[in-house]
C-alpha cells in the first residue's frame, strides 16, 4: 500500500490495478498448471458461478476500490481503512453467525485496533 501511490499516480488507478490483477492471475495460471492436472478445473456448474461471484465481489471490486482510494486519500490514510476490515469480520462473526469470541480473538483484535490507532496518530 505504501509504495504503490506513486506508480497509481503515474498510470491511473485503473490501469495499475488490472496490470496488478493480471500478473495475480497469471502467477495463479501458473501455480495450478505446475500443481494440478487440466481435469481439477471440472467442477459443478453451481460451484463455477458461486466462485465467480465471489471472485468478481471479493476480489476484484474491493482491489479497483482500494487503488482508486489510494490515488485520493493517500496509503496512510487508506490502510487505517483498510485495516477495520478483519476486526468488522470478528464483530459480524460473533453478532451474525454466533460464532465463539475467544481470549485468542480479543487478542488479535485488540492488535488491530493497536496498530490502527498507532497509523492515525503517528506522522
Amino acid at each position: 500500500l505504501l509504495l504503490s501511490k506513486v506508480k497509481i499516480q503515474q498510470l491511473g488507478s485503473l490501469v495499475f490495478t488490472c496490470i496488478a490483477m493480471f500478473g495475480a492471475s497469471f502467477m495463479i495460471f501458473v501455480h495450478f498448471s505446475v500443481v494440478h492436472d487440466i481435469k481439477d478445473l471440472s467442477i459443478p456448474l453451481p460451484v463455477f458461478w458461486i466462485s465467480l461471484w465471489l471472485a468478481i465481489g471479493c476480489t476484484v471490486i474491493p482491489s479497483f476500490l482500494m487503488s482508486e482510494g489510494i490515488a485520493r486519500v493517500g496509503p496512510e490514510q487508506a490502510s487505517i481503512v483498510g485495516g477495520s476490515g478483519p476486526v468488522l469480520t470478528a464483530l459480524m462473526a460473533v453478532f451474525l453467525l454466533g460464532e465463539s469470541f475467544t481470549l485468542y480473538h480479543f487478542l488479535g483484535m485488540f492488535m488491530v485496533i493497536v496498530a490502527i490507532v498507532w497509523l492515525s496518530v503517528r506522522r
